[in-house]
């Protein structure tokens, strides 16, 4: 049963079971699993599904099981049986999760002291609430010119922040709020944090043909909300900060190519195909090319950013071609030809 370090107890509480996926970042996760443990609502247990390719991870994990076990939380580290890929780990520790309410969260967070007791309200005052997810923090900037790139982005429907509004639009972008107030509507969930209900994986689970940079939690996310509408939510009162490690990632050019090609075969899968849904999502494509050399020229610049401004179009143009010439493919669900990009 969780713990609550406050004096008192709550009838009938739901449990939960923490999992983190994770591959190679054995000091990230260790801070990732020291703020679990001030929680004011301890979770059921902690499920570890290690990719890495060596035993870094299960060492460190060591290092702190002691720390757990003497607040009565149980670490269960599983070195995943299948083949690597952060949709097929996160389905083998939801397979593995015991706990009513299954909360996955990347290896390179931290959580404010009531996370975990702010992710229960929402669940708790709604016995049919699906999914929720916590507020990782305002990114948009204070100044004229932040608000304004934010807005050119809203013009070309591509990633953006909105005052109140986390919803996914026509091109398959999505908004995320800079001040939500309490609990809120949400048509999807960030990665670095989401919980469900754990009966939501006897219908659905993440899209293991995705294996890695596919947007695999707003396609998750936004499918639990289209079963289920108006019982997927953010809370404010969840507050975390996502690290956003730079260890263990893919070179910049193998990300572009995998997220643009993931991208239109989510667009494909979860799109109605009218005229104008396929319009916008060219739209945003173009929008996300004058984004990307915009910001690109800026950061050379101002920051001196060695990095020529056309690199990263150069990568979404290459993962539009590849797109394209693959588009039946994509359609079908086949993303086999993606394996090169994969090996790194």
């Amino acid at each position: 049963m969780p713990q609550e370090a406050e004096s008192g107890s709550r009838k009938n509480p739901l449990t939960i079971s923490v999992v983190i996926a994770t591959l190679g970042r054995p000091n990230e996760i260790v801070e990732t699993l020291e703020s679990i443990l001030p929680q004011s609502i301890l979770p059921l247990e902690v499920v570890i599904i290690d990719d890495s390719p060596d035993d870094s991870v299960k060492t460190a994990i060591e290092g702190i099981r002691k720390a757990f076990s003497s607040r009565a939380v149980s670490i269960r580290y599983i070195r995943n049986p299948k083949q690597k890929g952060l949709p097929i780990a996160r389905n083998e520790g939801a397979k593995e999760a015991k706990g009513d309410i299954v909360l996955f969260l990347d290896d390179d967070i931290q959580l404010d002291d009531d996370y975990i007791k702010g992710i229960l309200e929402v669940f708790e005052r709604d016995p049919d609430a699906k999914g929720a997810q916590g507020f990782h923090g305002r990114h948009l900037g204070p100044r004229l010119k932040d608000r304004l790139a934010n807005s050119l982005d809203r013009i070309f429907m591509i990633w953006s922040y909105d005052d109140h509004s986390c919803r996914v639009m026509p091109s398959f972008n999505a908004t995320y709020p800079t001040d939500p107030e309490g609990i809120i509507e949400s048509q999807w969930m960030s990665g670095c944090n989401q919980a469900y209900r754990r009966e939501v994986f006897k219908e659905l689970s993440f899209d293991e043909k995705i294996r890695r940079y596919g947007c695999e939690d707003l396609d998750m996310s936004y499918r639990v909300w289209k079963k289920y509408p108006h019982k997927v939510f953010l809370t404010s009162r969840a507050k975390l900060v996502h690290r956003y490690s730079p260890v263990s990632r893919a070179p910049k050019r193998n990300q572009v190519v995998l997220t643009t090609a993931h991208l239109h075969y989510l667009f494909y899968k979860n799109m109605d195909q009218t005229v104008k849904n396929r319009a916008l999502f060219c739209w945003s494509w173009f929008g996300r090319i004058v984004s990307s050399f915009l910001r690109r020229t800026k950061a050379q610049v101002k920051e001196g950013v060695s990095e020529p401004a056309f690199a990263e179009v150069g990568f979404i143009l290459e993962g539009l071609a590849l797109s394209r010439r693959h588009k039946e493919e994509l359609r079908k669900g086949d993303l086999s030809f993606l394996e090169k990009y994969l090996t790194f």
